[in-house]
């Protein structure tokens, strides 16, 4: 049993405004054949290794092509969609007799020529291999799942967790499920309901609430029998594409089964809608907080949308500013995109001092940089490796990087930041985040888990001027029309009948 396999996998945001080129795959994951595996390493709990995992149990050869992932930004350039085909053709050429294609992809992607840059990917490799190749996919939480990626596909499965901690286990999902299809092209039916909404992703977990809610009946159903698996797909709230829409999948050995428990999960989902937003904070009543002595330190301040794990630029200075501007004597640990203030500081030279200008390089949203007078601690070639739990073990690059230090502040400067929910993104450059009043970690949600071991303060923060922001209506979206939510009530909304798709 032969089975070709390749990763597809970056979360755009439409709004930033850099676009996403070979440079940036190669920043992040670019690797071909044998080196897909090898590079990993097999102890990476990554969908890599779960599908890997799941085709040896079944005795089935994996052949690997191609394996793109980088860091989320803007929309990826058409070029990269086209090198990936031809690739992807090669290797075909190669194995014509395969019985499957699996690949790990994100979902929530869109290119300069696609909005729907994996639905048109899959249907490009389904008039290539055919209907009876089976193709499964696994997918982030955030994908966008349209009606070209469920027609042809066979397999659709998403992580289960936010944060998420399933990557592994998605992808044994998935691949489970793709051989079992081509053993017995009878052997499950998927079906689908897309209902009309984004929400914040600062906004809600699977530990807790509504949304736990609604993972918690699909896991039940699961253990019934009622359903092999599920997935729930809240999709990336900053792309502005068409068409677009949040959407639950489930898997069941019959159609009635799925369809019911499908639009049982989606009026679930959709009825939680309110209760998926973040309390949001201003910037000074955060700071009044680590200001307090009688507040557990670390104080973590979410700057939810400058997050580049969710696509923003992550140049954001807003914070360091305002403690600046209020001469506040607290610590205080930052996060800035900005490759010409590290050059600086590579020119000035650890110990030494310089004026700088930082952050707000993208010059949108109305941010202007902060100009301060800095020491230089510490010079980096910017490689590390995540400690997790969520990807423990992976090496992360956010290229030259430098640690600056003004007045009670430390900035770690870099020009391109890396799943800024992890505490090596501080650890590994000289700054130990246990040890500051004030900690701003930008990202949405996934440094909860790691965070948790040392704190639970945590605040949440609407910073002004960044594309991100949880206050989705502000954004200048284009493409999606209603009715929608949020721009539009939906007041007793009830959601479409199932769609099956029986594939064999």
């Amino acid at each position: 049993m032969d089975i070709l396999y390749f990763e597809y996998s970056q979360e755009t945001n439409s709004f930033n405004p850099f676009l996403c080129d070979e440079t940036c795959f190669r920043k992040g994951v670019f690797r071909e054949g044998e080196d897909i595996f090898t590079g990993l390493g097999p102890d990476v709990p990554m969908e890599t290794n779960g599908m890997r995992k799941a085709a040896e149990e079944a005795g089935a050869h994996l052949i690997p092509c191609l394996s793109l992932w980088s860091q989320s930004m803007g929309p990826v350039r058409a070029e990269i969609v086209d090198f990936l085909l031809s690739r992807i053709r090669q290797c075909y050429a190669e194995h014509p007799d395969i019985g499957g294609v699996f690949a790990v992809l994100h979902g929530g992607t869109q290119d300069t020529r696609e909005d729907d840059s994996c639905g048109y990917l899959l249907e490009k490799i389904r008039e290539m291999v055919g209907p009876e190749v089976v193709i499964a996919a696994s997918y982030d939480m955030h994908a966008n799942i349209t009606e070209k990626i469920l027609k042809n596909t066979d397999v659709c499965c998403g992580y289960q967790t936010y944060p998420h901690r399933d990557t592994y286990e998605t992808g044994y999902r998935a691949a489970r499920l793709g051989i079992a299809k081509i053993q017995n092209r009878n052997a499950f039916v998927t079906a689908a309901v897309t209902v009309p909404m984004i929400v914040p992703a600062s906004g809600y977990t699977s530990d807790a609430g509504c949304f736990h809610g609604v993972l918690e009946m699909g896991h039940h159903w699961v253990r019934e029998g009622k359903l092999l698996d599920f997935s729930v797909f809240q999709m990336q709230p900053w792309l502005d594409v068409s068409p677009a829409g949040s959407t639950v999948v489930t898997v069941a050995e019959d159609a009635s089964s799925a369809a019911r428990c499908a639009e049982e999960l989606a009026q679930k989902l959709f009825d939680g809608r309110e209760e998926y937003w973040p309390k949001l904070e201003t910037i000074d009543e955060v700071l009044d907080i680590a200001s307090s002595k009688d507040s557990e330190k670390p104080v973590i301040l979410a700057n939810a949308g400058d997050s580049p794990n969710g696509g923003a630029i992550g140049d954001s200075v807003a914070v360091l500013k305002r403690i600046l501007e209020r001469r506040l004597p607290i610590r205080f640990a930052t996060v800035v995109r900005d490759s010409a203030a590290v050059e600086k500081a590579f020119a000035a030279g650890v110990g030494r001092e310089a004026d700088f200008s930082i952050g707000a390089g993208s010059g949108i949203m109305g941010q202007t940089p902060a100009q301060v007078r800095g020491t230089v601690c510490s010079l980096h070639d910017g490689n590390y490796r995540m400690e997790g739990p969520i990807g423990r073990g992976l090496d992360q690059s956010v290229g030259p990087a430098a640690t600056i230090r003004v007045g009670s502040c430390d900035i770690m400067l870099c020009g391109y930041p890396a799943n800024t929910g992890d505490p090596q993104i501080y650890r590994h450059f000289g700054i130990e985040p246990s040890l500051y009043d004030l900690v701003e970690v930008k990202a949405n949600t996934s440094f909860r888990l790691p965070f948790s071991s040392f704190t639970r303060n945590f605040h949440t923060v609407d910073v002004p001027g960044c594309v991100g922001i949880s206050d989705l209506k502000s954004l200048p979206f284009r493409k999606i029309t209603g009715p929608f939510y949020p721009f539009d009530t939906l007041t007793g909304y009830t959601v479409e009948r199932a769609r099956i798709y029986k594939h064999g």
